[in-house]
């Protein structure tokens, strides 16, 4: 089974509800999950709710993650609250989590190889006696 391709914000999510399983946060609190800096604008505000919106409605329609849906503020605007993963959600998240150390264990890898290549070139460069 391969790994499904998520957008950034997405593993973001999913990640943070896999490793905060006793909240149940709303889209307003994973504004700031997505958007940990403060923003300095109600535009710019604005902006990072309806992307947090459409991450959570992605995830929802993977059925990767279930939450009550609100009325929201507007005509036509909806908002969840109470999110958590649901078993496949839970999954997906523990097979990111492990595609993650993978990368990171290739990149530890890719550096330990470069550090000994860098060694034979100044061990071949020394003048032979």
């Amino acid at each position: 089974m391969g790994a499904a391709n998520f957008s950034e914000a997405e593993k973001l999510i999913l990640e943070y509800l896999y490793v905060h399983p006793e909240g149940k946060p709303s889209t307003s609190d994973l504004v700031h999950v997505l958007h940990p800096d403060e923003m300095s604008t109600q535009e710019q505000e604005h902006s990072a709710y309806k992307e947090t919106q459409r991450v959570v409605e992605n995830l929802l329609a993977a059925g990767l993650m279930k939450g009550e849906r609100h009325s929201g503020f507007g005509e036509g605007n909806v908002y969840h609250a109470k999110i958590y993963l649901t078993n496949k959600g839970e999954a997906e998240a523990i097979k990111q989590r492990r595609l993650n150390e993978k990368m990171r264990l290739s990149d530890a890898d890719r550096e330990a190889a470069q550090k000994i290549a860098e060694k034979m070139k100044r061990f071949d460069s020394e003048p032979k006696v």
